[in-house]
């Protein structure tokens, strides 16, 4: 099926809106609580607007060798001298290993207290640089590189959005990793 959809994205050049499903497997000391369940569905709800499903895994990092499934550790304390400043970072062009991390120390001196809505943001803006493959920035919404202590606050009821651009750039990756895939499939027949 899959192949059939690329297929005719490739003959016709319009793409079809299918959702895009990813696995996330999530380590670290928060892997148990209710404030990562929270996070989690919030994230989820983000990036389904941006066209993506989540499948969310509770466990140690696994080592994910591929785009549909990526590793996350959340580290209960971070190094000041790791990404100084940063909630988390993601490393959108590495092809295995943890691929998104989590500073969840920081999280909690921005807000005073453990705000499922604030990882969750994080959350989804990281995995959002692995599912682009960049680590630019957008001028708003969620992609922006630092939110101002007014959108942390408003994040519970005005969460905030991929653009209508970071969905696209997430869906043109999927396409193009998708036709690369059927192209070797046709050179091993």
């Amino acid at each position: 099926m899959q192949t059939l959809l690329a297929l005719l994205v490739m003959w016709t050049g319009y793409a079809i809106a299918a959702p895009i499903e990813i696995e996330v497997h999530v380590a670290g000391g928060l892997a148990s609580g209710m404030v990562l369940t929270l996070a989690e569905a919030q994230a989820s709800r983000l990036l389904r607007e941006a066209g993506v499903q989540v499948r969310w895994v509770r466990s140690h990092t696994r080592g994910c060798d591929e785009l549909h499934a990526i590793d996350v550790a959340i580290l209960w304390q971070s190094q000041a001298n790791d990404h100084p400043g940063a909630l988390g970072y993601a490393l959108p062009f590495a092809k295995s290993g943890v691929r998104v991390t989590i500073f969840y120390d920081r999280l909690k001196t921005a807000e005073l207290r453990p705000n499922p809505e604030l990882l969750g943001h994080v959350l989804a803006h990281e995995l959002g640089h692995v599912l682009m493959a960049t680590q630019v920035h957008g001028s708003e919404g969620i992609m922006k590189a630092h939110w101002t202590r007014a959108e942390i606050e408003h994040m519970q009821a005005h969460p905030m959005r991929f653009t209508e651009d970071d969905a696209d750039a997430i869906a043109r990756r999927f396409q193009s990793v998708a036709l690369v895939a059927i192209s070797q499939a046709d050179r091993n027949r």
